[in-house]
């Protein structure tokens, strides 16, 4: 099987994050969208959604306001706004969503809800 050779800066800039394991975790699921890029479509219902689902929906999902960020569906996910995308299927470094997780200042998801695990 064929693996490409993917430039993953991310996971070097988690040390001092509060909470890398949230980190850890999205960054696993978008990482395996992109390695599954090259050889076959993204499952994003089966592999990202399911978190995205359970972590952010509550102000995130379907009732999230026309002009808010949705995370409830891939095209939602990746829509261009303000000049940047929440999920970058091109450079996963550059998702917003991988840089809101390690903000320190205010991150996402918010410190009093339910931390991802590593698994």
């Amino acid at each position: 099987m064929f693996f490409p050779k993917i430039k993953v800066p991310f996971p070097s800039a988690l040390f001092g994050v509060k909470r890398p394991s949230i980190a850890i975790s999205v960054f696993t699921a978008l990482a395996g969208m992109a390695v599954f890029a090259k050889t076959s479509e993204p499952d994003f219902a089966r592999e990202v959604l399911p978190i995205l689902s359970e972590k952010c929906f509550v102000c995130h999902g379907p009732d999230a306001k026309e002009d808010e960020l949705k995370l409830t569906s891939h095209d939602e996910a990746v829509l261009l706004r303000d000049g940047a995308q929440a999920i970058n299927p091109k450079e996963l470094a550059d998702s917003l969503l991988l840089a809101r997780i390690a903000d320190k200042k205010d991150p996402m998801p918010p410190v009093d809800e339910k931390p991802l695990t590593e698994s």
